[in-house]
């Protein structure tokens, strides 16, 4: 008498609810994680200016913290900004800051970057007020 094989399949259902919930997790988190500390940003008409996870970022607080990326920098800016592989890689460096901070705060995060070397720096401001720039460079 022959016994009938036994089933072989893969149930992937199970396994697909569970990367979904994974994946709305980290859907929902991830703006929250990728800019740093929340900063009141000033009101400047400007060009577009993408942030992607990958770019240094120094972000100034409201009463004068500074941030590179999400970890808070209380001494040595330019040896943070040296140290880091990616900033010598691009060597652009994006500073935020809180419209309420000090012009002193943002003097010294542009010359500690001065110091490390940096080959250009971007302020940031409100993505709200921006504007779009012809090809040309000039306004539509």
């Amino acid at each position: 008498m022959s016994r009938p094989l036994p089933n072989a399949d893969v149930n992937l259902t199970p396994l697909v609810d569970v990367m979904l919930v994974v994946l709305a997790l980290f859907m929902i988190t991830a703006p929250a994680v990728l800019l740093g500390p929340a900063v009141s940003l000033p009101d400047v008409p400007v060009a577009a200016t993408s942030l992607s996870d990958a770019e240094a970022v120094v972000t100034i607080a409201g009463d004068g913290r500074v941030f590179y990326g999400e970890r808070r920098v209380d001494g040595d800016l330019v040896g943070a900004l040296r140290s880091d592989p990616a900033l010598r890689d691009h060597g652009l460096l994006y500073v935020r800051g809180d419209r309420e901070v000090r012009f002193e705060s943002v003097a010294r995060v542009l010359d500690a970057a001065r110091a490390a070397d940096v080959v250009g720096v971007h302020l940031v401001v409100d993505p709200a007020l921006l504007i779009d720039v012809a090809p040309g460079g000039g306004r539509p």
